[in-house]
């Protein structure tokens, strides 16, 4: 079997062919939603204990934002898939839920694991979305509002690395990937 060499776009041989070859649009989306979304998982595993500071959460807040935005343009693959955008807003929700949980009681902790328990059931929501709407997401994506939802990423990494581990790892790594470009 031929090996598919990242560099190059795949062959068209239908209507609704895409193409996901590193740095275009929908493998910029794909990295967000599959990557990104699980370092933020990871660093909010880091720190369940007593959340971010608002400054983070604040920044954290923007990019997912950016990234409900960029959903909003795409349609639904038909009558019997609905559109991305509620589910990736339904993530938005969850987080900030989750950051509004104060304190380091064992109640606090317990709220936040439960959260976070939301929050990856609702990041595999988006993935099998994403995944049933590929065409629609390549040829409707608002690749500056992803591209400001990575920026608001990169600040609150230039904040505090530091307490963002994953989530640098996986900015430097779709950086280094060539994506953003």
């Amino acid at each position: 079997m031929a090996k598919h060499n990242k560099n190059h776009p795949p062959s068209t041989n239908g209507k609704r062919a895409v193409d996901n070859s590193r740095g275009m649009p929908l493998w910029e989306f794909n990295y967000f939603r599959s990557q990104v979304l699980t370092s933020l998982l990871n660093d909010l595993v880091d720190h369940k204990a007593a959340g971010f500071s608002q400054e983070y959460c604040d920044k954290i807040t923007q990019s997912l934002e950016y990234f409900v935005n960029v959903t909003t343009e795409i349609p639904s693959g038909g009558p019997l898939t609905r559109a991305i955008y509620p589910t990736v807003d339904r993530f938005a929700v969850l987080y900030r839920e989750w950051n509004d949980i104060h304190g380091e009681s064992n109640q606090a902790l317990w709220e936040r694991e439960y959260k976070l328990k939301e929050l990856r059931q609702q990041r595999q929501k988006i993935s099998n979305k994403a995944r049933s709407l590929q065409y629609e997401i390549q040829n409707n994506l608002d690749r500056q509002l992803l591209k400001k939802a990575y920026d608001a990423l990169g600040d609150m990494i230039a904040l505090g690395p530091e307490s963002f581990k994953s989530l640098t790892n996986a900015i430097m790594e779709f950086s280094k990937r060539g994506g953003g470009k």
